[in-house]
């Protein structure tokens, strides 16, 4: 899995401890998506008017074209999802040659895509600041 983040991810299980799973570094390569905010009237708040935006998302970039899976049976079953499923032949989820990790904003922007995944709930210090995420999230 390539790290296309600015920061380590570090994956933990889903037990009462939260042991961490795998810490995956940045790979010096970041996956961005483009916004466009319009302004969409406003809404008061505590008497005052507070402008309204709606947010659209645009191009992606930083992120590599999909690889199709290496075998019939991963072509199979990696486009509904089944991400525990790791191909006996080729040992890859899902048969992908490369998968990545992206931002939630990214992975939404590519909602067919089954190779991206985006950090999971995320877990937090004492200070509100995340240090960790439960698993990942796919499409």
């Amino acid at each position: 899995m390539r790290n296309l983040t600015p920061h380590s991810i570090r994956v933990c299980n889903p037990d009462a401890n939260g042991t961490v799973l795998v810490t995956v570094p940045p790979s010096g390569q970041i996956a961005r998506v483009s916004t466009h905010t319009l302004e969409n009237g406003s809404v008061l708040a505590n008497g005052q008017p507070v402008p309204v935006f709606t947010v659209k998302t645009g191009e992606v970039t930083g992120l590599p074209n999909e690889q199709t899976p290496d075998c019939p049976y991963c072509r199979q079953i990696g486009g509904v999802g089944q991400f525990d499923t790791i191909c006996s032949e080729h040992g890859k989820a899902n048969g992908y040659a490369e998968t990545y990790l992206v931002s939630l904003a990214v992975r939404l922007a590519v909602p067919d895509r089954r190779d991206v995944f985006s950090p999971g709930e995320l877990i937090r210090d004492g200070n509100g600041q995340p240090v960790g995420c439960i698993g990942l999230a796919g499409n």
